[in-house]
């Protein structure tokens, strides 16, 4: 509050005429010297500073007002405050309350108010910060208004844009997954009370890492890009779409049933699918598996639902990617996924315990009699001794990140069972181990690998690493550096599945493998599909101009093996020539011993097959 002196008045009654025309000099003399000071402080104060009377018109603007508003002092004077210091609300856009006006009627001062734009009298908009204090004399009497005020604008676009950033992917630019979460959490929250159907979108691009690798890190960002454009035309304005992940996306659909969920999520799917990107005349296609839930006043926790949709999405991918799963969250599929969560501390406690088992199965030449093939295959050991075949295991393993660990117990087992039988292996040519896509790209399994070829002594020439074709092109650049580095210790490779891809033949040539393992899904029918047929014969003619030597698995058929022979195969695999047995089985040199032996043995250990 500013107080006025007026102690002229009281004495200047009690002197005498020489004496008060000498104080009126001085005190006029002494007026003009503080309204210079005033005058002279007000101009070089960093500050904008306006004065009004007691109707709130303007009396004075310092020079920084007169910059900001676009005022001069002398168009100023005796206007009214609300046409020279013109602000608006920076959200809403509506003229905000003159804080002038509100001092002179509130006799105080005014706090700061934020989210204010004053606009100048050429419309430039600037954020400013403000206070206002009334101007009393010294009896208390308000005699007017000031008006102090600065611009905040580059410090509230700083503010602005670290807020910005740090609720935002800065390669998309849009939601990023803190703020995303911390949206579905306040939604959860405002609407548990209402019985109000909203969803949840959970997206994982199918193939991506392929463009990623193959094309490098600059074209995936674009690919990114093109996708999050093309996922915002199939959405509504009312919705939040996020990046969540390296390749992952969500959405929050609100106030949107099942049937225009489902809609919205098969839009984005045929939206994607439809997604070509060109590189050096080489065109990519990409996919979407989706995972949707449906959310309702049921739903407490961000978390359970961010991996309700998750799950939906795995599943998405389980029936083929490129789809839509709908989470039913029923008495079944809760006990599917307590009995999967289940299977992780069971494989934590067998590779505690070393109760995996590995078993073999030969591979069979077609055209000649020569040393052996054999892959090997894991088995866990229950409680009651018998065996638990993988299929059981396996899938909890992939989903929950255990693969690499399992690859690396069955290969230190290999290399130790293989050095320590060296001498008995003469008969062998090759002993194949599966890996994992999760081994395949994990730089630390790579160093493992390397460390055991360095500390082991045996024939390297006999171990064939196996690796699916779905995994080796998802993980390209690591297959072909992984393969590239154990190929130097002569260490051969296998292409698993192969031929159950899309762009099998384009890959192919990107990979240095050894053999290629025939689908077994093309073998299962052959005699009866004409497709199936085709495709063989086309993968053994591939696989001879390549040099590579070809082999088909799940053969249970002597019609079939002779068709496989006839078409150019080179060696079969399944349940024809030889049921899976313990890899003991592998150190017998005589590869043709009665099946029927075999099988009976096979029944008291309780083997399963691949």
């Amino acid at each position: 509050m500013m107080h006025i002196s007026n102690t002229a008045k009281d004495t200047t009654l009690l002197m005498p005429n020489t004496q008060m025309i000498g104080c009126a000099q001085k005190y006029a003399r002494t007026a003009i010297l503080e309204a210079a000071m005033f005058r002279v402080t007000m101009e070089s104060i960093a500050d904008a500073v306006i004065t009004t009377d007691t109707h709130g018109h303007v009396q004075y603007l310092n020079p920084v007002a007169v910059e900001l508003t676009g005022w001069s002092l002398s168009e100023a004077v005796n206007k009214p405050i609300a046409d020279i210091f013109n602000i608006i609300n920076a959200v809403t856009r509506r003229p905000a309350l003159n804080p002038v006006m509100r001092a002179l009627s509130a006799k105080a001062v005014t706090s700061q108010a934020n989210n204010i734009l004053l606009i100048s009298r050429d419309g430039t908009e600037r954020g400013i910060e403000k206070s206002v204090s009334s101007i009393c004399d010294a009896d208390g009497d308000q005699i007017g208004v000031v008006l102090v005020f600065h611009d905040v604008t580059e410090q509230r676009k700083m503010a602005e844009e670290i807020t910005y950033r740090a609720s935002h992917d800065a390669l998309t630019g849009l939601v990023n997954r803190s703020e995303f979460e911390g949206r579905l959490n306040r939604f959860i929250k405002n609407n548990r009370e209402v019985d109000m159907q909203n969803a949840l979108i959970f997206i994982d691009l199918d193939r991506f890492k392929v463009i990623n690798d193959t094309c490098g890190h600059a074209a995936g960002d674009s690919v990114l890009k093109d996708i999050a454009n093309i996922m915002h035309t199939c959405i509504r304005t009312t919705d939040t779409l996020a990046r969540i992940g390296g390749d992952e996306f969500a959405v929050i659909l609100y106030k949107c049933n099942t049937q225009q969920a489902m809609k919205i999520a098969k839009a984005i799917c045929k939206s994607v699918e439809a997604y070509r990107y060109v590189h050096e005349d080489e065109c990519f296609r990409l996919g979407a598996s989706i995972g949707l839930v449906m959310i309702d006043k049921h739903w407490t926790s961000t978390t359970s639902l961010m991996q309700a949709a998750d799950s939906a999405c795995y599943e998405a991918k389980n029936l083929g990617r490129n789809r839509v799963h709908l989470y039913y969250d029923d008495h079944h599929l809760i006990g599917s996924q307590r009995r999967e969560t289940k299977w992780v501390s069971r494989i934590e406690k067998a590779l505690e315990d070393k109760s995996f088992v590995l078993f073999c199965q030969r591979i069979m030449p077609l055209k000649h009699h020569g040393l052996e093939h054999a892959e090997i295959l894991i088995r866990m050991l229950d409680k009651d001794g018998t065996l638990i075949p993988p299929s059981a295991f396996l899938p909890a393993a992939e989903r929950f990140h255990l693969a690499s660990r399992i690859d690396r117990f069955v290969v230190a087992e290999v290399f130790e069972w293989m050095q320590l039988n060296k001498d008995d292996l003469s008969h062998i040519e090759n002993i194949s181990v599966n890996l994992s896509g999760q081994s395949l790209s994990d730089p630390t399994f790579h160093s493992f690998v390397f460390d055991l070829i360095q500390t082991t002594t045996m024939d390297f020439s006999k171990l064939c690493f196996e690796i699916t074709e779905t995994a080796a092109i998802t993980n390209i650049a690591d297959a072909k550096k992984f393969i590239a580095e154990i190929n130097q210790h002569g260490v051969k490779f296998a292409l698993d599945d192969f031929g159950s891809g899309v762009s099998s033949f384009g890959y192919l040539k990107n990979l240095d493998v050894d053999y290629l393992k025939i689908d077994g899904q093309f073998i299962t029918d052959l005699l009866k599909n004409d497709i199936g047929q085709a495709t063989v014969r086309c993968i053994a003619e591939v696989a001879k101009v390549t040099g590579k030597k070809t082999i088909a698995e799940w053969v249970d058929n002597k019609t079939v093996e002779n068709m496989l022979k006839k078409m150019g195969i080179d060696f079969t695999q399944g349940f024809l020539k030889h049921n899976p047995a313990p890899l003991s089985f592998l150190l017998q040199t005589n590869c043709s011993y009665a099946r029927s032996t075999e099988k009976n043995n096979l029944s008291k250990i309780g083997a399963f097959a691949a």
